[in-house]
């Protein structure tokens, strides 16, 4: 007699297949995962790097061509104790999303004189402004990142 034989796969082929799928599939979870990670991260850096630059830009402008008055402070964020902003004359904000600053095991402060210090050199010379900007990174420990940049009086 003739005995008829089964089509198809065993257990075991199955369990094999099932334990690969798995394994593609995790793997490509965790890429997923961490391109949206690195995504967000990108995303941080760019609002940072993009609030720099347009600090910077209207405060070397405006110093260039106002009377070097202290037209900029920086002050607490309104409705978010932990953020400083820059602030004009009229007490309006320019830029936000600044660190307050601490030295040590001090409270931190928006403190304006940090944030702009004139320093005088000669006469011939003239003076130039130190503008500093702190930024809070997001890690675990909370440090602050500051960038300084200077601004030269041009005599005309």
């Amino acid at each position: 007699m003739f005995q008829a034989r089964q089509a198809g796969f065993t257990l075991v082929e199955l369990m094999v297949a099932m334990a690969i799928g798995t394994v593609v599939i995790l793997g490509a979870g965790q890429l997923f995962l961490t391109t949206f990670q690195t995504f967000d991260k990108v995303r941080e850096l760019s609002r940072k790097q993009e609030t720099v630059v347009f600090a910077t830009t209207a405060l070397v402008n405006e110093y260039r061509k106002t009377k070097r008055n202290d037209d900029y402070s920086l002050a607490q964020t309104t409705g978010n104790p932990g953020d400083c902003s820059i602030r004009n004359t009229k007490n309006e904000p320019i830029v936000g999303g600044l660190a307050p600053f601490a030295e040590g095991n001090e409270t931190p402060v928006c403190d304006s004189n940090r944030f702009m210090e004139m320093i005088n050199l000669d006469d011939a010379v003239g003076s130039y402004r130190r503008f500093t900007l702190d930024f809070k990174r997001d890690d675990e420990e909370e440090t602050i990142e500051s960038i300084s940049f200077h601004v030269m009086e041009r005599k005309f």
